[in-house]
């Protein structure tokens, strides 16, 4: 619904955005169940069987393709950059209510920390069992080793980001969804180094994908600035001529 109030703030009608809304979501959650199935190699996991886990990068993939089909076949009265500035504020505000979730069942973990808000995870719980099987702790332990809440890192971050570019006035068309790209990827990117290896896997794929898109945020916004202080200096010239 967030999306839906900042496309109507931004013109767009709030039942073809509503509509928009609903459809990109059943993909992206289909895009980052594929994404899963085919990481953990465990093809006999039903793609429709939404109770494990969820892959960030494959919603995005699959966001990526689906928008503009979607926007040319909707309507939704935005054009697909307007709707990009739209969305992130939702999408941001989204994830950090996911990762809430993530934190409640004990998955996307921290690696091992001695801070005093570190955390422990019980049995049963995606932690505690990546504990045992590494050999941190043994198999009668009741619950994990004090480790880095990432969840809550990564849902506050979120939340920050959302809040922040709920506040911004419209700018140019894309400059919100590049700041998205920019501050919240870029967020991402770093905390990923807390974030505890699951069987093996140091998940450089997320770290890779918001680094890149942290990059085509910055590089589209660096645009965006030289054209402004272009157009400003040729207004000065103007004026003095």
């Amino acid at each position: 619904m967030v999306t839906v109030w900042n496309g109507v703030r931004f013109g767009a009608s709030a039942f073809r955005l509503i509509v928009f809304d609903v459809i990109l979501g059943m993909v992206a959650v289909l895009g980052a169940k594929a994404y899963a199935v085919m990481e953990r190699g465990d093809y006999s996991s039903p793609l429709l069987d939404f109770t494990r886990e969820l892959r960030y990068p494959g919603g995005l993939i699959a966001l990526v393709i689906a928008a503009p089909i979607l926007a040319r076949a909707l309507r939704p009265g935005l054009s697909l950059l307007r709707f990009g500035d739209a969305a992130a504020p939702g999408v941001a505000i989204g994830f950090s209510i996911v990762r809430v979730g993530c934190f409640l069942a004990g998955c996307c973990f921290g690696v091992p920390s001695n801070l005093p808000w570190a955390v422990s995870f019980p049995t049963p719980s995606p932690a505690l069992d990546e504990q045992i099987r590494v050999g941190i702790v043994n198999s009668h332990a009741v619950k994990s080793i004090p480790v880095h809440p990432f969840q809550l890192y990564s849902a506050a971050s979120s939340a920050l980001v959302g809040m922040w570019l709920l506040r911004r006035n419209p700018g140019k068309p894309g400059e919100a969804l590049m700041l998205f790209l920019f501050v919240h990827e870029g967020a991402r990117f770093l905390l990923e180094f807390v974030r505890a290896p699951v069987r093996g896997h140091a998940h450089l794929d997320l770290k890779l994908i918001s680094l890149s898109l942290s990059l085509v945020g910055a590089a589209v916004l660096l645009r965006y600035g030289w054209q402004a202080y272009g157009r400003e200096r040729e207004e000065e010239s103007q004026a003095m001529g």
